[in-house]
């Protein structure tokens, strides 16, 4: 608790006002609202309780006390006149202590109580007094905060009706009776809880439902299946409209928020919890009322389980518990701890009645401990908390334990200990901080001039997300430091010609590298076959080439001619430049004073440069060498590896002019390059093809900066060594759009191929235009994007999108990079692993090896981002919906309502 706001008078007062001065009050006092900090607190009781400051527990838009211009409330309060005509009436009088005892009867500690200004005689002492409650969290709903108060009035019939509405003012006092410095707080879900007890305990089993059903026809509220409120608690994502809105009515204090709750609203009432802190997660109670008739159902189906003869947990998470959870441990254990708070027992009681025989492992250890607390009162009442509860979702660590900031939990205390299939829970303790968009493009700004300045010939990876204004700021370097000769080097032709032209429009010069790519539609289809074949074979174009030159063909010629002279003019070139990540193995870097990657370079080539030949086809290639021919005696070595080896290195050998004419499909140059291999079998047939690829071999003694929002730092550091990678991670904003994530089925390419109506179902169900997948259902992707092949493409900028798959990829791709980077592989997938990422914790099918699970979650996350990032969600308010179990950061987990039925 940090502090709650109330309206409180200007001047001090010894007796109770007339009627006349009681509205003059009422004018002025909602003009004057007092912040109370907890370390003000008992400050504040003495200015109400003592010193005869009235006060209002509500706050409002203007100078009018009413229920038009309410805008929050968070205490609760009852007054009692014990000398009214309406309680003279009643057989017997009541005391402070009474109204004392049966709050803490029914577990609603009070925050402080006062006398109101009554004699100090013995006769009269607290015959006017006022007791406080003080609420979890703002509550922002007039409605809700009704609710709550006619609950109390409920339990405590006594208090006086005419001025104990949640708008009414209270006179102070001149005696505070009780004061707990702890700050002790209700709910509204143990407010009704106890309301439906107090009604039980006065009007007995069988009578007590019909009062609730009273209650909630005088309210408004929705009842379960067994005739009682329907109150959730849980902790969920803040969506980036919650927060825009929040700051919206931070700086226009005269606009009323609008509630599910409330008239025309039809938004579930939130409670923004500012004790917890965390910028993205918020408390949420939730209570359904009549009207909503729509959402009620769904709300239902959320915050009440279904009703099972076994509960969904065994006694042997029992356990589990008890070796994880501290509060736990604490409440079990035989030594002198301190005794749990009604807050912290009922949010263990809320887990454990999902366990078999949690309930009685609960109140034998209640029994043996704490009953002897208030003299058995309230231990009697857990028979009823538990049948009250039987059917509710847990409560969340951060609502009740005063552990939830140190320990590493999941929502609530069962999924921290067993997680179950198709559940994804957000890991406490590791929200990551987001800032505003102008903050984090400064922090990269930043980071990249360090990165600059440094004097070190290292791999300087910079980690920032998409849109931060990446491009502008490296196009800014080479205007204002035209002295320094850098090469920049990004993913795509097409991008690659975008900042060129970016570059000119500022004054930049760049010599930009030529692509056959780009000019293969230009060719005869004759021509460009041939030059494609050489290119795929490893073999050099340019004698191809020169030959379609002479021809004198002058379409070719020219595009052709152009080519060359573009060539000649990039690899020659004494000043800055431009290049693609396929291209920059082949480029002089020596030359340069600094190369700036941008994306992920070892996603895009590192990792993507391997190639796969059959061994049927080895052995005709090796047939046409001579027998002591180099090449020759390495392909024998390969051929014998692979009959005894999943996984083998070759040294490489130099590739001889000889080879570019021997008549074979298989990439002469890279299988002489190629080191490291891995057997393959397809159709069960044993080995019968090879993967090979090499380690990276760009030089050393050059500064790279690689800008990248998907990078890795242990990836990094497995890449190009530790002591070669400086990783500057950047500060992360929040999107400007917003991405959903469904998660509950795997979404790999084998459920999609063994339920082949999914995508469909989704398709109809998103009613979205663009979609991007895997590359075998290409049909559903918008410009023939798909996984591993949409990186920098900005056509989807701002659009709606459905992105839909885990992009696994086979094992063996896995092992061979790992390999390839000198880690042993032999481990196997654990298909039902329980793993912590991106501030999650789930089930999902990796390796237990650190290494191996690092370069998958590596890959597949990277896949991932690249997709979602088509939408540039940073700067665009659009939407993406992710249909995969792994999730990303800044992801709202949603369950899907697409109809199952024909593929479950």
């Amino acid at each position: 608790m940090t502090t709650f706001d109330i309206c409180l008078s200007k001047t001090c007062w010894c007796d109770v006002p007339s009627a006349s001065m009681r509205e003059s009050l009422s004018k002025g006092i909602a003009q004057n609202i007092f912040s109370v900090e907890s370390s003000q607190s008992k400050m504040f009781v003495n200015i109400v309780g003592a010193k005869g400051y009235s006060f209002c527990p509500s706050t409002f838009t203007n100078e009018h006390l009413s229920k038009d211009t309410f805008k929050q409330t968070q205490l609760f309060a009852l007054s009692f006149n014990n000398l009214s005509s309406s309680n003279k009436k009643q057989d017997s009088g009541f005391s402070f202590a009474d109204i004392k005892q049966r709050a803490r009867q029914y577990n609603l500690p009070i925050f402080f109580a006062y006398d109101i200004f009554s004699s100090l005689s013995w006769e009269s002492a607290h015959q006017m007094f006022c007791i406080v409650f003080l609420n979890e969290v703002s509550i922002y709903s007039l409605r809700e905060a009704e609710v709550i108060q006619k609950a109390l009035l409920t339990i405590f019939p006594e208090a006086d009706k005419k001025y104990n509405g949640i708008i009414d003012l209270h006179f102070g006092g001149n005696k505070v009776l009780y004061f707990d410095e702890k700050m002790p707080t209700i709910n509204p879900d143990m407010v009704l809880m106890n309301m439906s007890l107090y009604l039980k305990n006065r009007y007995g089993a069988t009578n007590y439902k019909r009062k609730i059903v009273s209650f909630a026809e005088g309210t408004g509220i929705v009842l379960d299946g067994r005739k009682l409120p329907v109150v959730s608690l849980a902790e969920e994502l803040r969506t980036n409209t919650d927060l825009k809105m929040e700051k919206y009515y931070d700086e226009n204090p005269g606009r009323i928020p609008h509630h599910k709750n409330d008239k025309n609203s039809p938004k579930p009432i939130i409670y923004n919890n500012r004790d917890f802190g965390e910028k993205l997660l918020r408390l949420n109670y939730v209570i359904n009322f009549q009207e909503d008739v729509e959402q009620e159902e769904t709300q239902q189906s959320m915050t009440v389980r279904k009703y099972h003869i076994h509960q969904p947990y065994r006694s042997s998470v029992i356990k589990s518990i008890g070796f994880s959870c501290e509060l736990y441990h604490e409440f079990e254990s035989n030594d002198n701890r301190r005794c749990l708070s009604n807050k912290e027992l009922f949010g263990l009681a809320t887990n454990l009645a999902l366990v078999e025989s949690g309930e009685k492992i609960f109140k034998d250890i209640l029994k043996s401990k704490f009953s002897d607390r208030d003299n058995g009162l309230t231990f009697s009442n857990w028979d009823y908390y538990f049948y009250y509860i039987k059917r509710r979702n847990p409560y969340p660590c951060s609502s009740f334990c005063p552990y939830h900031r140190t320990c590493t939990h999941g929502q609530n205390i069962l999924s921290t200990c067993s997680i179950r299939p198709h559940q994804i829970e957000r890991v406490s303790n590791n929200e990551e901080q987001l800032v505003s968009l102008d903050e984090a493009s400064e922090d990269f700004k930043k980071k990249f001039n360090r990165a600059v300045e440094s004097s070190e010939k290292a791999w300087h990876v910079i980690k920032s997300q998409t849109a931060l204004g990446k491009t502008q700021t490296v196009l800014q370097l080479l205007k204002e430091h035209p002295e320094m000769k850098v090469l920049i080097v990004v993913p795509t032709n097409k991008l690659k010609r975008e900042i060129a032209e970016r570059a000119k429009a500022m004054g930049i010069h760049l010599d930009v590298s030529p692509s056959l790519h780009e000019i293969g539609d230009l060719l005869p289809v004759e021509v460009w076959d041939n030059i494609e074949t050489l290119l795929d074979s490893g073999k050099s174009p340019i004698p191809r080439i020169i030959k379609a030159i002479k021809k004198e063909k002058k379409c070719d010629a020219k595009i052709l001619k152009q080519y060359l002279s573009e060539r000649d003019k990039f690899y020659g070139s004494t000043g800055c430049a431009i290049t693609t990540h396929r291209r920059l193995s082949s480029v002089d870097l020596q030359k340069y004073d600094l190369v700036i990657i941008d994306e992920d370079y070892i996603f895009s080539t590192v990792l993507a440069d391997r190639i796969t030949v059959s061994l049927s086809e080895l052995k005709r290639l090796k047939k046409k060498l001579p027998t002591r021919d180099s090449l020759c005696a390495k392909i024998k070595k390969i051929l014998k590896k692979s009959e005894f080896y999943g996984l083998f290195t070759v040294n490489k050998i130099a590739f001889d002019k000889s080879y570019a004419d021997i008549d074979t499909e298989i990439n002469i140059q890279a299988l002489c390059e190629g080191t490291h291999f891995c057997c393959r079998e397809e159709d069960g047939g044993g080995c019968n093809s090879i993967v090979f690829t090499k380690k990276t071999n760009l030089p050393d003694g050059v500064k790279y900066i690689m800008l990248s929002a998907t990078a890795n730092e242990d990836v990094c550091k497995y890449c190009f060594g530790d002591e070669n990678v400086r990783f500057y991670d950047c500060k992360k904003a929040m999107l400007t759009g917003t991405l959903y994530q469904y998660y509950e089925r795997p979404m790999s390419r084998a459920y999609l191929d063994g339920h082949p109506k999914v995508m469909e179902h989704i398709k109809k169900w998103t009613g979205c235009e663009h979609t991007i997948t895997f590359k075998k259902y290409a049909d559903y992707c918008t410009d023939d994007m798909y996984y591993g092949n949409c990186v920098g493409c900005d056509v989807l900028k701002g659009q709606d999108i459905d992105v839909i798959g885990t992009p696994h990829q086979p094992d063996w791709i896995y092992k061979l990079f790992a390999f390839m980077l000198g880690f042993d592989t032999d481990a196997d997938l654990n298909p039902c692993a329980i793993v912590t990422y991106n501030g999650y914790r789930f089930r999902f099918s990796t390796f237990d090896d650190e290494i191996l699970r690092t370069i998958q979650f590596y890959i597949i996350e990277t896949d991932l981002e690249q997709a979602v990032g088509r939408a540039r969600l940073l700067r665009c308010d659009a939407t993406v919906k992710l249909f995969s179990n792994f999730p990303l950061r800044q992801a709202i987990l949603m369950e899907s309502e697409y109809d199952q039925k024909e593929y479950t």
